[in-house]
């Protein structure tokens, strides 16, 4: 998909652009986003592709067996020693390529994947690209698995004890991900890659899968 971008969301993309720029300072090879290890093994292998769902807005849905790579992950660097939750060289941004048409300058915009809003009557999330900064910390464990890595588990919490902060605090490692039929974005209805916060999915459409990345060969 190729995008045409209004002036005012060109501006957006372009600052959004100069910020990551300022803090990423690696970009892997190329790479395709699979389906493994799925309670329904008829997902197994199938790959994932950026769907169009809103305006510079895409996420992640079905494709067929045609692995398409054109992902990539970013490395983060904030120059603070003491937020090993950006420093640390295998947490980074997951980002697509948004392809712009109507601009001689910017061809071609890195969106980050951001974790949408949600509604407050299910714990499912769609993960989506969006030309801004995101907030979402992404890691490939030593397997290729997508995981998300947070320094918040409320698990952990104790009455009257503030939980400790940087550079003391602890970080989590989740892999939460499942394919589900819903909302992704602005009111597309697909089956796609979704995030379950915590326990099991309020929608019973999910089903739960890994997400490992393939480079090509």
């Amino acid at each position: 998909m190729r995008a045409t971008i209004t002036p005012g969301l060109l501006a957006l993309v372009a600052a959004s652009s100069t910020v990551s720029a300022q803090q990423q300072t690696n970009q892997s090879a190329p790479f395709a986003l699979q389906i493994a290890n799925a309670a329904n093994a008829s997902l197994n292998g199938v790959y994932l592709f950026a769907c169009h769902a809103g305006a510079a807005i895409e996420g992640l849905c079905l494709s067929d067996v045609t692995p398409n790579y054109d992902f990539f992950f970013n490395t983060t660097d904030t120059n603070n020693p003491d937020d090993s939750q950006y420093t640390d060289p295998s947490h980074g941004q997951l980002v697509w390529n948004l392809p712009i048409s109507n601009n001689p300058e910017i061809t071609q915009v890195s969106e980050p994947l951001n974790l949408q809003s949600y509604s407050l009557g299910t714990n499912v999330i769609a993960p989506l690209f969006m030309p801004q900064s995101s907030n979402t910390v992404f890691r490939f464990a030593d397997d290729n698995k997508l995981t998300i890595v947070t320094s918040y588990n409320d698990a952990d919490l104790q009455a009257g004890v503030f939980p400790p902060s940087s550079p003391n605090q602890q970080f989590y490692t989740w892999n939460n991900w499942y394919i589900c039929w819903g909302n992704v974005g602005v009111s597309y209805y697909y089956e796609a890659l979704n995030w379950v916060t915590a326990g099991e999915p309020h929608n019973p459409t999910c089903q739960k899968v890994d997400v490992v990345r393939v480079f090509a060969p």
